[in-house]
């Protein structure tokens, strides 16, 4: 998956998450345990937290108090905050569950199987370059034999050439991925 893809995933994602996250803050603002438990000093939290970060960035001394704030700002920062919060989860959850669901991705049973056609394969070519092997050596115990080289049965050069040039296509037949024409 390229860059772009993935912006779009996100993008894709957080606008889908908005309702959902704005809906569940709604249904933590009207209950007044999760507004007084949670949004509240979450949200005096996060003010403390801003509020120190931006002194020192000015390069003042930090305050032993910080200024509190309202209940109700408390509570719009804290569900802004959580809103985000809740929008980049579902995000990752998104891209998560389409890393999970991509169909390129190799299981390992796959690859076990993958390993074991290929295993059988190179037994075969293995059997059939013994077999190859065996053949070349007959034919070279023949001529040894017949002492087809020695005599003058082939004493033209192009018999002789006519003969490599036949054992050659014979042992091109036998090599699998070979044809005939190459030469």
């Amino acid at each position: 998956m390229g860059i772009p893809v993935i912006q779009l995933v996100v993008a894709f994602g957080r606008q889908m998450s908005r309702p959902i996250a704005r809906k569940i803050i709604a249904y933590a603002i009207k209950h007044p345990y999760l507004r007084n438990r949670i949004l509240v000093p979450v949200g005096r939290s996060l003010h403390a937290i801003s509020f120190r970060l931006r002194i020192k960035s000015i390069g003042l001394a930090v305050p032993s108090k910080t200024p509190t704030v309202t209940e109700q700002q408390a509570i719009e920062m804290a569900s802004e905050t959580l809103v985000e919060a809740l929008i980049y989860l579902l995000t990752v959850v998104l891209i998560y569950a389409i890393y999970r669901s991509n169909p390129e991705k190799a299981k390992a049973s796959d690859v076990e199987k993958y390993v074991k056609e290929n295993e059988d394969r190179i037994a075969k070519f293995e059997e059939k370059l013994k077999e190859q092997d065996e053949l070349a050596l007959k034919i070279v115990k023949i001529i040894r034999e017949k002492k087809l080289d020695d005599k003058n049965i082939l004493a033209e050069k192009g018999q002789k050439g006519q003969l490599l040039s036949f054992i050659g296509d014979k042992m091109k037949t036998l090599i699998p991925g070979q044809d005939k024409t190459s030469r």
